[in-house]
């Protein structure tokens, strides 16, 4: 049966409202006027709005579904303001998991230390916890990690170990990039059962917030990807709703990447609207926090240091030559400018000014003008995490010159630009909620404070919203029938508690999503 929306204050996108439209068959079928819509009401099913607003579905360009997923089964540190706290959740998880064989932490931040000592965690704090069994906790950024003496003694790093693209400190126990690869390795993974479980609980969470997509990188050089991807396939035979989900795919050589795209690249499950295979992930720098985002001139407050390069210019060149003989889409990770820079110049060899297979850069944190303006040239998409800012500028503060602070994060820019911008939460390095993102996208300050770090790169709540669907859709070639609420696009939308176009914007976190609808069925509702 037909459903008819009305009532309702309905952003199409693209800076186009209407109060109704027709849902058939999981497609928005028409949009218009409530008088345009209810001629049509007959044997229709009818759903009054009552002036709520409703806006596409949420899609996630970029995050960690399977990450997600494990913070149920971990410490998860995100928000926690003291390294005496992190001590303190560590034992707790002892005291109620008695018989963990090793303790798994992630979301630690040192710039959201309010008390105690304001530095990163070291072997002594997690020796505090336990020496007994092995303890990584992970900071936030993904690109550090810190671990006690038990857990360094299993990896068999020693002070004189070398590990290409990454460094440590051994007294420390802080590792940075792929030197904390060895200690990822002890950590026990979770089988396909519990993967099932968690991802499907996961799903949940996202749907709640109003994500319909999330491209998702759980694929990587540190998980088994067959395990994975037959979760995956699990979860969209058995689970009622879930979300959409397009992977983003990350080997470590090119030999194991073509063997995949013989072979589950081709099945049919992972060919659909629901889910199916996007680009290669590659990793070109570290991170913000860390001091290890490849930058073109030296950390303020760290001296001699400009970042880690985790791929060689020929390893780059190397990954990006196989994509382009097998016409895949790339994605890298990029953070510093010189990381931007490089990767815009390696990737121009192959996409000339057209860009037609779409290869994007994901964060692109730290940027030049000139950075802005090559962007441009060679039509490279990014796909961007505004809700960084929240940990970021008071790091970003320290680490560089005004100069390159005022061009950086530069959302605005890259619209002015009409460079392709989509938004992602790269949860859980942070918040999976969309409206605390689209909250530093459009506000750039904390809840209250009056000062806006650089308000000339501020975007309007529109085009915030446009780069969370239209734009989340062209990074996946589904720019043309996904992201709009229009005519022949797929029924994915949300119901919001508050209009966030006119609401102050500091109450644009608070926004609760009442429903979540995908494929024109409702996969969430709030309970009232």
């Amino acid at each position: 049966m037909k459903q008819i929306y009305f009532n309702g204050k309905v952003y199409k996108g693209n800076g186009e409202f209407c109060t109704a439209f027709i849902v058939e068959d999981g497609i928005f079928t028409k949009t218009g006027t409530d008088e345009e819509i209810l001629i049509n009401k007959t044997d229709c099913e009818l759903i009054d709005l009552k002036g709520k607003t409703v806006l596409a579905g949420i899609n996630d360009s970029h995050a960690h579904l399977l990450n997600i997923a494990k913070t149920y089964r971990e410490v998860y540190l995100l928000g926690v303001s003291s390294i005496d706290e992190i001590i303190k959740e560590g034992k707790q998880f002892l005291i109620d998991n008695p018989h963990a064989k090793i303790l798994n932490g992630r979301g630690w931040n040192s710039d959201f230390f309010t008390s105690g000592e304001i530095r990163n965690l070291t072997r002594d704090d997690l020796d505090s916890i336990s020496t007994e069994i092995p303890i990584v906790f992970r900071r936030v950024c993904g690109h550090m990690l810190t671990a006690n003496s038990k857990a360094i003694e299993i990896s068999g790093i020693t002070e004189d170990t070398i590990i290409e693209g990454g460094s440590f400190d051994y007294k420390k126990g802080q590792f940075f990039e792929n030197a904390g690869n060895p200690l990822l390795d002890i950590i026990e993974e979770p089988n396909e059962k519990e993967m099932v479980c968690i991802l499907k609980k996961a799903m949940e969470k996202c749907k709640s917030v109003g994500i319909t997509t999330m491209q998702t990188n759980d694929c990587t050089n540190s998980g088994e990807k067959n395990a994975v991807l037959n979760a995956y396939k699990t979860v969209f035979e058995t689970q009622s709703h879930p979300i959409r989900v397009r992977h983003q795919i990350n080997f470590s050589n090119t030999d194991d990447f073509a063997k995949f795209l013989q072979n589950k690249r081709k099945l049919p499950i992972f060919n659909t609207d629901m889910q199916d295979i996007g680009p290669m992930k590659l990793f070109k720098d570290g991170s913000l926090g860390a001091r290890s985002a490849l930058v073109k001139k030296e950390y303020a407050d760290s001296k001699g240091n400009t970042g880690i390069a985790v791929m060689s210019d020929k390893q780059t060149e190397h990954y990006i030559k196989f994509a382009h003989e097998n016409n895949l889409q790339v994605v890298t990770h990029v953070i510093g400018n010189k990381a931007l820079n490089d990767m815009v110049v390696a990737y121009s060899k192959y996409t000339g000014e057209e860009n037609p297979l779409r290869w994007g850069l994901i964060h692109t944190q730290l940027s030049d003008n000139d950075d802005i303006e090559i962007m441009k040239k060679y039509n490279i998409a990014t796909l961007v995490q505004p809700i960084f800012l929240r940990a970021d500028i008071p790091s970003v503060k320290n680490a560089v010159d005004k100069q390159l602070q005022s061009t950086s994060y530069a959302f605005g820019s890259m619209i002015k630009n009409n460079i392709h911008m989509s938004f992602g939460t790269d949860a859980p390095i942070d918040s999976v909620n969309p409206f605390e993102n689209i909250y530093w996208a459009v506000a750039r300050k904390y809840v209250g404070s009056s000062d806006v770090f650089f308000e000339n790169e501020c975007v309007s709540v529109e085009d915030a919203i446009d780069a969370y669907t239209i734009e989340s859709a062209y990074i996946e070639f589904k720019e043309n029938y996904k992201g709009k609420i229009e005519k022949g696009y797929l029924a994915d939308f949300i119901i919001i508690d508050k209009d966030i176009f006119t609401i102050p914007i500091d109450e644009i976190p608070t926004i609760n999503v009442l429903s979540t609808y995908i494929d024109g069925k409702k996969a969430f509702e709030r309970n009232k």
